[in-house]
């Protein structure tokens, strides 16, 4: 029923890999490990070709973005602040031409990333990778955003990501049974449409369910850290 669920699975998992291992207490070695057991599992599975659906999943090179997002996040906080303001201009320059490279890719290789799960981490996870680096080091040189709808926009992102695909199909589903099809305005209306509901829909569910829960989990974790008062 929820399109991105699968992705949830991976999420679950690098959780429990990445919590196990905080037992380690060392960020480096915690990284490194997590890093080394992804790669094992990844080459296990280019190596067997598993079958069952579980080995399938935890075999899949997708695996190898979470220990690219555990390395970048090593390196920014070992980057030194000279590096960090001399940044900016190379930055910039890397961010754009790795968005250009995703939308090519996506446009002469979509086949081959849908069928290759290797390849689509290698064609798509790569310039992803560093978006995000990218992103963190800019942050990092003092180049965030400041304008508020960018700043909740940015924090609904997950419930938005949550909720677009089926308010996107629905909304897509119900004006092409009112709207007249077969012209090329009523696509583009119907494209835009179906997108702003979608984050609609996502800052709603970010306002009035994901704000509350963590808030609710929030006072939990404040209450279980309190320490008891001892006895009269």
């Amino acid at each position: 029923i929820l399109t991105p669920g699968w992705t949830l699975i991976y999420e679950a998992f690098f959780y429990c890999v990445f919590g196990l291992l905080l037992a380690l207490r060392d960020i480096r070695t915690i990284v490194w490990s997590t890093t080394a057991l992804f790669v094992v599992l990844v080459v296990v599975g280019l190596l067997l070709h598993p079958e069952h659906i579980v080995w399938r999943t935890y075999t899949n090179p997708l695996l190898l973005e979470f220990s690219a997002g555990c390395l970048i996040g090593l390196a920014c906080t070992q980057t030194s602040k000279v590096a960090r303001q001399s940044a900016p201009s190379m930055a910039w320059t890397m961010l754009a031409l790795a968005t250009v490279a995703i939308v090519v890719v996506d446009a002469l290789a979509r086949d081959i990333i849908y069928a290759s799960p290797l390849a689509r981490t290698l064609l798509i996870g790569t310039p992803s990778a560093i978006i995000v680096w990218c992103a963190l080091s800019l942050e990092q040189a003092g180049r965030f955003a400041r304008n508020n709808t960018v700043l909740t926009l940015g924090a609904a992102s997950y419930s938005i990501y949550l909720v677009h695909q089926l308010v996107l199909q629905a909304t897509w589903k119900f004006l092409a049974a009112i709207l007249p099809q077969g012209h090329i305005a009523v696509s583009a209306l119907m494209a835009t449409t179906a997108v702003l509901a979608a984050i609609a829909a996502g800052l709603v569910m970010h306002r009035w369910l994901e704000q509350p829960v963590l808030a609710m989990m929030r006072r939990f974790g404040a209450t279980a850290r309190t320490p008891k008062a001892a006895p009269a």
